[in-house]
């Protein structure tokens, strides 16, 4: 005789419970907890996991979204970590794009989705510019460090 599974057969998991499990898988890679836990969140509706938030490499992503689709009662995974060499590119995409800092070579850093920008301005207004030009790309956090203003480095 065969006996077909059907759904009422398979276990039932809470969404807490998938959440919890999926916590305690990812705290077991001492890479991730290095990460800081706090850059990024994980949440579980009907059985469907979503990643946010923000990681330093592309590694720690993948990782992150294989432990969540591998955990029992997963339907689906929603990766939406932001890796922050993904984001450097995007702000200094944007900073080029504009007319007022397509002349100036501004280096981009970027930690957990906050933003560093170096290099030196000439103006005041200039540098207001590029941090909010930074500030504007979708899923940086923050703006920590700006470029220098050339009076403000000498004492001028």
């Amino acid at each position: 005789m065969i006996t077909l599974k059907t759904d009422r057969d398979l276990p039932v998991y809470s969404d807490e419970s998938i959440q919890f499990e999926i916590w305690k898988k990812v705290c077991q890679y001492g890479e991730i907890r290095a990460l800081g836990m706090d850059s990024f969140s994980i949440s579980v509706q009907k059985g469907s996991v979503l990643l946010t938030g923000h990681v330093s490499k592309k590694y720690h992503r993948n990782l992150i979204g294989e432990i969540a689709g591998s955990m029992p009662g997963v339907g689906a995974v929603n990766n939406k970590l932001v890796v922050d060499s993904d984001l450097i590119i995007q702000v200094a995409q944007a900073l080029s794009k504009d007319e007022r800092m397509s002349c100036f070579i501004l280096p981009v850093g970027c930690t957990h989705g906050w933003i560093h920008l170096g290099g030196v301005l000439p103006r005041r207004d200039l540098q207001v510019a590029a941090e909010e030009i930074a500030a504007q790309v979708p899923s940086v956090r923050g703006v920590l460090s700006r470029p220098k203003v050339i009076g403000e480095i000498y004492g001028n």
